[in-house]
């Protein structure tokens, strides 16, 4: 067991990986392990994001991330067989399997059988988000036999998303999260800080590549290139 307090002090039982815990709720108390979501930094990695019932490897052994108690201030690891899959929500990383319906009430799968998915992360306030627009509409209809796309807006004005879908044509499936609710399951679950971004992920739910703005996304269509 690790005390929240003592996650941002030099060292702790893992030497330099620093664990950091967030919550989506005002409340003290977690009432759903969903709101739970754990950064993992170290000297040698990039930040890494993981949920509740994900696992990581330090020095060769293999951790799960077991429960927080209801008041949040710890959290327990248990050890794990060295062969389980590794998950989480990093590149490299496998996600656990779940299903969105988009704004025309299709169910969508992540990940899709046989094929690859593309979640793009945006909102109608990010400038940035909207200048790709041509890229991320070029990109659909040049690998759209091979892969899916998921464009996730998060944003307050359903309306304004809606009508720029509309205007743009974008094809492809549309989900909208609203700040209005205290719980953003993907957003969240995602670990997304930083818009637009995107992330390919394949057939088994391993993200193949993870990343923000036009280098990502130049990135990700060289990877659907060499596999096309």
């Amino acid at each position: 067991m690790i005390k929240t307090f003592e996650y941002k002090k030099p060292k702790s039982s893992f030497g330099n990986i620093h664990l950091y815990v967030s919550y989506n709720r005002v409340s003290p108390f977690v009432n759903d392990p969903q709101d739970i979501k754990i950064a993992l930094d170290s000297l040698d990695r990039p930040i890494q994001y993981y949920a509740l019932g994900d696992n990581f490897t330090d020095n060769g052994n293999r951790y799960i991330f077991q429960q927080v108690n209801s008041t949040w201030d710890t959290l327990t690891l248990l050890m794990a067989s060295s062969s389980a899959r590794l998950s989480g929500y990093s590149e490299g990383l496998t996600i656990p399997p779940f299903i969105i319906e988009d704004l025309q009430g299709n169910k969508v799968p992540i990940p899709e059988r046989a094929k690859l998915v593309l979640l793009d992360f945006w909102g109608s306030w990010c400038v940035p988000c909207l200048e790709l627009t041509p890229n991320l509409k070029q990109l659909f209809g040049k690998f759209k036999g091979k892969m899916d796309m998921v464009s996730i807006a998060y944003d307050d004005d359903s309306a304004k998303v809606k009508a720029y879908i509309d205007i743009k044509r974008l094809l492809w499936h549309n989900y909208i999260e609203t700040g209005q609710t205290d719980r953003h399951p993907i957003v969240m679950g995602f670990g997304v800080l930083n818009y637009p971004t995107f992330v390919l992920i394949d057939s088994n739910g391993k993200i193949i590549s993870r990343g923000i703005g036009k280098e990502a996304l130049t990135k990700i269509e060289s990877i659907l290139a060499k596999n096309h």
